[in-house]
C-alpha cells in the first residue's frame, strides 16, 4: 500500500470534449485498493496478524464476488494470496469499499447513466461490452471484481444473475502490466537490481527504525530493507491501526519519501527509457483502434508500477506525474467520435485531463487518434527483445 487515497477522490473528467459527438471506448487502468502488508513485522513485534485477518472480506463476500467475476480455473492457483499466513498482500474491506466507489463512479454514474453501457450486468457480459484484465496478484483480481460490484450493485447483491465475467490473467512472462514482464528484459532487470539497494542504509541513521529493522530481520530470519520496514507501517496508517511502540507518523512519512524517491529514480532511469511500460502502451493504443466493436469498457487492474510505467512510456513521468500514485488511482483513456467524423482520444488521471502528446489540445488534452498512434510508434521499440539487451 501507499499514502492513503482520499475517499472522495474523483476519477472522471468533469466534462467531455466540447466538440465530441459520441463516446466509443473507455479504458481504465487503475491501482488496487488498500491492502494488508506484503509481509508482517514478524513474531513478537506487535505483528497484528489477527487484526489484519479481521480486516479481510468475509468468505461469503468473496464467494459472491466470484459469482460476478472470476479468473479462469487454470489460473486460480496463480492468483492465491502470497505469504505463509495467507493474509499478506490482500485487499482489505477498506480497499474493497474504495474499489466499489471507483466502479460506482465510472460505470454506474457515468457510463450507465449516459446509456453507454447496459444497466443489466448479465446483458452487458452477454453482449461483450466489458473486458477485464488483472495481474495475478489476488488484491488486483479482487479490486477488479469489486469495481464491477460497484458498477452493477444489483448483480453483486443477487449473485451475478448469469454467467460470471471472466477476468483475464496472463502468465508472468506475458504480463505487460508489470514494469518488467517476466523479468526477461536485461536492461530493466539491471534497473530494478540497483533500485532495491538504494536508500536501504540511509533510513537506518534513525536509531528507532534501525532497531526495528534488526528486530524484523531476527524475527523473520532474513534481511530487511527499506521496503520491508516501511510497508507494514504504512499499511497500519492507511487502516488507522496503532504503530509499534516508539515509531511515529513522521518517521513513516520520511520512509514514504525515500520510497517515492526510489520509485521515481527507478522509473526515470536512462536504462529504462524507451522500454518501461511500452508494451502495455502499445496494447492500449491498438485496442483504441478497434473502437466500434463489442467492447465498450476495458478495465486493467494493476499496481502503482503499472501507472508509473505508462507515464514513463509516454515520456511524462516527473512532469505530468510528480507524486507516487495512491491506492485506487486511475488513468482513464477515452476514445471519441468527433463532430467532424474524426476519432479523438483523451487521457484523464485521477479526474484531471492530461496531454498525451506534444500536439494535445491544451484546453482539455484531446488528441487525434492518428497523432497519438504516430506518437506511440516513436515511443515503442520495434524490436523489444533487442532493445532489452545491455
Amino acid at each position: 500500500s501507499h499514502a492513503r487515497a482520499r475517499d472522495d477522490a474523483r476519477r472522471v473528467a468533469r466534462a467531455p470534449p466540447h466538440d465530441a459527438r459520441e463516446l466509443l471506448l473507455v479504458q481504465a487502468v487503475f491501482r488496487h485498493g488498500d491492502r494488508t502488508p506484503i509481509a508482517g513485522l514478524g513474531a513478537g513485534l506487535e505483528d497484528l496478524e489477527e487484526t489484519w485477518r479481521r480486516l479481510l472480506p468475509s468468505a461469503a463476500d468473496e464467494e459472491r464476488l466470484r459469482r460476478l467475476a472470476r479468473v479462469r480455473s487454470e489460473m486460480e492457483a496463480t492468483c492465491v494470496p502470497r505469504g505463509a499466513g495467507g493474509w499478506e498482500g490482500r485487499l482489505t474491506t477498506r480497499g474493497a469499499t474504495q474499489m466499489r466507489a471507483f466502479g460506482r463512479e465510472i460505470i454506474r454514474e457515468w457510463l450507465i447513466a449516459q446509456e453507454f453501457l447496459s444497466n443489466d450486468f448479465a446483458r452487458a457480459v452477454a453482449k461483450g461490452e466489458v473486458k477485464v484484465r488483472s495481474t495475478a496478484a489476488s488484491r488486483c483480481v479482487a479490486s477488479a471484481a469489486n469495481a464491477l460490484a460497484g458498477g452493477w450493485p444489483d448483480a453483486w447483491e443477487n449473485g451475478g444473475g448469469g454467467s460470471p465475467l471472466i477476468i483475464e490473467v496472463r502468465e508472468k512472462e506475458r504480463e505487460t502490466m508489470f514494469p518488467k514482464p517476466g523479468s526477461a528484459c536485461d536492461r530493466l532487470s539491471e534497473v530494478f537490481r540497483g533500485a532495491m539497494a538504494s536508500n536501504d542504509e540511509k533510513f537506518t541513521h534513525d536509531e528507532t527504525l534501525a532497531r526495528l529493522r534488526e528486530s524484523i530481520e531476527t524475527a523473520r530470519e532474513k534481511k530487511a530493507g527499506l521496503l520491508e520496514v516501511w510497508d507494514p507501517l504504512q499499511c497500519r496508517i492507511n487502516h488507522d491501526l496503532p504503530l509499534p511502540r516508539g515509531v511515529t507518523k513522521d518517521q513513516v512519512r520520511s520512509l514514504l519519501t525515500m520510497m517515492e524517491d526510489r520509485h521515481f529514480a527507478t522509473f526515470t532511469s536512462p536504462l529504462a527509457n524507451g522500454i518501461m511500460g511500452t508494451q502495455l502502451l502499445r496494447e492500449i493504443c491498438e485496442e483504441m483502434g478497434e473502437h466500434g466493436g463489442k467492447v465498450k469498457l476495458s478495465l486493467y487492474a494493476g499496481h502503482d508500477s503499472t501507472i508509473m510505467a505508462l507515464f514513463s512510456a509516454l515520456g511524462t513521468l516527473g512532469s505530468t506525474l510528480t507524486t507516487w500514485p495512491p491506492t485506487g488511482s486511475s488513468l482513464i483513456f477515452e476514445t471519441w467520435r468527433m463532430k467532424d467524423g474524426s476519432v479523438g482520444v483523451r487521457a484523464v488521471y485521477n479526474g484531471e485531463p492530461m496531454a498525451l502528446t506534444p500536439k494535445s489540445r491544451e484546453r482539455d488534452g484531446l488528441t487525434s487518434y492518428a497523432d497519438f498512434k504516430a506518437y506511440v510508434k516513436t515511443r515503442v521499440p520495434e524490436d523489444y527483445v533487442a532493445a532489452c539487451k545491455l
